[in-house]
């Protein structure tokens, strides 16, 4: 999924009518400010949707607003633990360049920037195979600092799950013999699908959902769905087939929600939610790391129990942020994607960033106890951004934004957690 992340996201279009939110009136707290990391604000030029309050007004001393988080935290629905840059291994490269820093990230997160949730997404049978066993490893861990009792720790943290399935470009696996992939930007390979073969994949892929939802750490059917910019990697064919097949095998056994991928699909991804759309009103589903049109998010958000997936690649430019704009509170997810799609100063987005994280440049220079991020892999932490990114478009508070969001996100994949009124 590394090489497959480096794809530019689609291109977006004009939007049309823009409703806006009331002002909220749950929240009267003003924001308390401290100082926490020294480092220079970002900037944007001109933005068509404006900031309450101008970064580049910001004293050079960056300050982090004090939230009220306690009782609607945030939730991380779209982390790659598995991948290998958190084994300090970039580019598929060895040797690491830093030691392995799954527990560093997850408690950085937890213990500074509000995420008390994190759900671990898989695109192929490999993947899922590790992120469940990430699950068991760090779900038994008491991110706060000290390793539960030897009772605690038989049972898995209730804030850390999964997904299980496969990603559309990846969805080759399930063909005994896949073809190689296309030189040809626009081409696509040929195949042939036996069977047996894959119907005993599915198989394999049902009985890792299923035996992870005994086990409380699946949480979700996917990454699945539809990539029609690369169909290099994946005829439309076959990601077709077997998106279906996971919908109705996968979600159909176990009643999960579907994490889903849309890029460059939205008229055949549609259609086939519409056909299942029995089955995606029961289970539910995200459209996960949303960046298409204004009228494409507003028909997902028609289909009963469909919810937005908002991320660093959501908030790219001012059509963008249009659809978040427009976006009802009501169908709102928040996400990482991490270690991809983090928030880049270039973005549109940016302007609206009040929280600032360190970074390290040199990843040889990384350390455990640095409380510094590696610049250019993201993570879980900089969930904080897209929650005042979101509250700026929006023009509300970020209270207000993770209210909704975890209300959304336990609904469908953390039940099991409270939601305050």
């Amino acid at each position: 999924k590394s090489s497959l992340k480096t794809f530019s996201r689609c291109s977006l279009h004009h939007h049309t009518h823009i409703p806006t939110h009331s002002p909220p009136t749950l929240f009267s707290n003003p924001l308390y400010f401290q100082k926490l990391y020294s480092s220079s604000p970002s900037s944007c030029s001109s933005p068509s949707i404006m900031p309450q309050k101008s970064q580049q007004n910001a004293s050079s001393k960056e300050m982090m607003p004090t939230y009220h988080l306690e009782d609607h935290p945030l939730i991380d629905i779209a982390f790659n633990l598995s991948d290998h840059m958190y084994k300090g291994i970039y580019n598929f490269s060895p040797p690491a360049k830093h030691p392995e820093d799954h527990l560093t990230v997850l408690k950085r997160a937890w213990q500074h920037f509000h995420v008390k949730g994190f759900m671990l997404t898989s695109v192929s049978e490999e993947s899922a195979r590790e992120s469940l066993a990430l699950v068991r490893e760090y779900g038994c861990l008491d991110l706060v600092g000290e390793h539960k009792s030897q009772q605690e720790s038989k049972v898995p943290s209730k804030h850390l799950r999964c997904t299980v399935g496969v990603h559309p470009t990846h969805c080759c696996e399930f063909l005994k013999n896949p073809p190689k992939d296309s030189d040809e930007e626009q081409s696509e390979p040929e195949f042939t699908i036996d069977e047996e073969y894959a119907s005993a994949h599915l198989h394999k892929l049902l009985d890792l959902a299923l035996q992870g939802q005994k086990e409380g750490i699946v949480a979700a059917v996917g990454e699945i769905g539809l990539d029609y910019a690369r169909t290099k990697f994946c005829p439309k064919e076959v990601q077709q087939q077997f998106f279906v097949r996971q919908l109705e095998e996968l979600g159909g056994k176990t009643g999960l929600p579907f994490f889903l991928h849309n890029r460059d699909s939205f008229e055949d991804m549609y259609s086939i939610l519409k056909d299942h759309s029995d089955l995606i009103s029961q289970n539910g589903a995200v459209i996960h790391s949303f960046d298409g049109t204004v009228e494409e998010m507003l028909a997902f958000c028609k289909l009963d129990n469909v919810f937005i997936g908002i991320n660093g690649c959501s908030l790219k430019t001012e059509e963008n942020l249009a659809v978040v704009k427009a976006l009802p509170l009501e169908r709102l997810m928040l996400e990482t994607d991490a270690p991809w799609c983090q928030v880049k100063n270039s973005y549109a987005g940016s302007k609206f960033i009040k929280t600032s994280i360190p970074t390290i440049n040199r990843k040889d220079k990384y350390t455990l106890e640095c409380g510094k991020m590696v610049k250019g892999r993201n993570e879980p932490c900089t969930l904080i951004q897209v929650a005042e990114i979101v509250a700026g478009v929006q023009e509300t508070q970020v209270e207000l934004v993770a209210k909704y969001a975890y209300a959304n996100t336990v609904k469908l994949f953390f039940k099991h957690l409270r939601v305050s009124s």
